[in-house]
């Protein structure tokens, strides 16, 4: 496995690529529906600070 070769490797994998780990290669289909949960819940979470923040960035004529 490539996590054995490097021993970094585990302390940088991405969300992504533990969904895809979790679910395809391991089947482990119920843990890696809970990452993406998890990462939906980041990414709205980014995206509702930003919705709020653009009002004070872009200001109109």
């Amino acid at each position: 496995m490539i996590g054995e070769q490097n021993p970094a490797l585990p302390h940088t994998q991405t969300l992504v690529y533990l969904f895809y780990k979790h679910a395809f290669l391991q089947n482990n289909r119920g843990y890696g529906a809970a990452i993406v949960v998890y990462l939906l819940g980041i990414i709205m979470l980014i995206t509702a600070f930003q919705m709020w923040a653009q009002k004070k960035w872009v200001y109109y004529a």
